[in-house]
């Protein structure tokens, strides 16, 4: 016989609600213990119609026997002993479904007070009630079978049930651990990527700022130059080289770095604007820049942020176009800090101020973003030039 002919109607079974299978085991042992009493009916002692009652309610309280275990424990107890009360009831099935419900209210129950409270139901009545009944009481054996056994079977099917908590309770602590586990794993590794992008960001910040300078005062040099000290121009030609090259593969290995987020911006800060614009007036550009009606107090992050915007502006500038005028105004308005850094733009040669195409623009809309201010940067549009501007909230920063 093929092993998936059986498998399926077992699997049938199984999805079954426990309700329905336990009503349906009910109504086997209903009809084995009524026949059992029809077939033997010269043993049977007592009101016959009470006794068949009486044992159909002791089958019935296996309907209950694993959603309501205690409930089904009393039914079973009392429904014993009051059919031994009543005289012989000549049914081994009774017998099977009393030790079933004794066995099901010890694995069943939720609790070990519980489970002893459906022992004492379903044993006491009948050891107790069926001798008081009897004149001649019983003897030792028949208190063994009625007693004895449903006892040791309880024991069994408790402790078996106890077992499998615990086994239960120690898989559910290790897959707790094991989930703790992950989540310290996610936060290190988040952690660790936001370190890196912040890295990233700052490098490209720093560095390619600082090359930029480089070749700016390489290009620099090389005009004063010219023709005469032709040796050094070459020299300064493979520098410039070197550093444009250089410059790009930085950019290309920060990219790999890059995040798209930046929750701990550091370096920098508006107490350094002036040096920075000294450097960048020394390698021959025209920038002029004003602060007007600054907060007496900034955020140690609007500050640094600030100082980024200006800094990504005037290399921008410095990159697309060479010799114009670079404005710079710091504006503090209704709680805001207003950045721009504005440009002429180019010569026809450089062909105007294009923007960067590196990560420093989206990585200062992100920086800006995250305090809650914007950020625009494209060309001016009446008139040649190119403009990076910022809001950045201040009072939000503080909170």
């Amino acid at each position: 016989m093929p092993e998936g002919w059986l498998r399926r109607p077992r699997a049938r079974w199984r999805a079954l609600p426990v309700t329905v299978r336990d009503g349906v085991l009910a109504a086997v042992f209903l009809v084995l213990t009524q026949a059992e009493l029809f077939a033997r009916a010269h043993l049977l002692e007592g009101p016959p119609v009470l006794q068949h009652l009486l044992l159909a309610g002791i089958c019935g309280s296996v309907a209950l026997r694993r959603t309501r275990p205690t409930p089904a424990a009393a039914v079973c107890g009392v429904g014993m002993a009051a059919t031994g009360a009543l005289g012989t009831a000549p049914s081994a099935a009774v017998f099977v479904v009393y030790l079933l419900v004794t066995y099901s209210v010890g694995w069943c129950a939720d609790s070990r007070r519980t489970a002893a409270l459906g022992l004492v139901a379903v044993v006491v009545p009948d050891a107790v009630v069926y001798p008081l009944t009897q004149p001649e009481g019983r003897d030792i054996a028949e208190i063994v079978i009625n007693a004895g056994i449903p006892v040791a079977l309880w024991l069994l099917a408790r402790l078996g049930r106890e077992h499998l908590d615990r086994a239960i309770a120690a898989e559910r602590r290790l897959a707790a651990e094991e989930l703790r586990a992950l989540e310290e794993r996610t936060r290190r590794s988040e952690a660790t990527a936001a370190e890196r992008r912040r890295i990233a960001r700052e490098c490209h910040d720093v560095i390619g700022h600082g090359i930029t300078l480089m070749l700016l005062y390489t290009e620099a040099a090389q005009a004063r130059l010219g023709d005469r000290e032709r040796a050094a121009a070459e020299a300064l030609d493979v520098a410039a080289a070197a550093g444009r090259t250089a410059l790009a593969d930085v950019r290309q290995v920060l990219d790999v770095l890059r995040a798209d987020d930046d929750a701990d911006p550091r370096g920098g800060g508006l107490d350094e604007v002036a040096d920075l614009v000294e450097r960048v007036r020394g390698a021959g550009a025209d920038v002029d820049w004003r602060a007007v009606d600054l907060p007496p107090e900034l955020p140690a992050t609007v500050s640094t942020t600030a100082y980024r915007v200006i800094q990504e502006g005037l290399t921008n500038a410095l990159r697309h176009a060479p010799g114009a005028p670079v404005r710079i105004t710091l504006r503090g308005d209704q709680g805001a800090l207003r950045v721009q850094v504005v440009d002429a733009g180019g010569t026809a040669a450089t062909g105007g101020s294009t923007g960067s195409s590196g990560c420093g623009l989206v990585g200062l809309r992100e920086r800006v973003g995250l305090l809650g201010g914007q950020l625009a940067a494209g060309p001016l549009g009446d008139r040649p030039g190119w403009q990076v501007t910022a809001s950045l909230p201040v009072a939000s920063a503080h909170r």
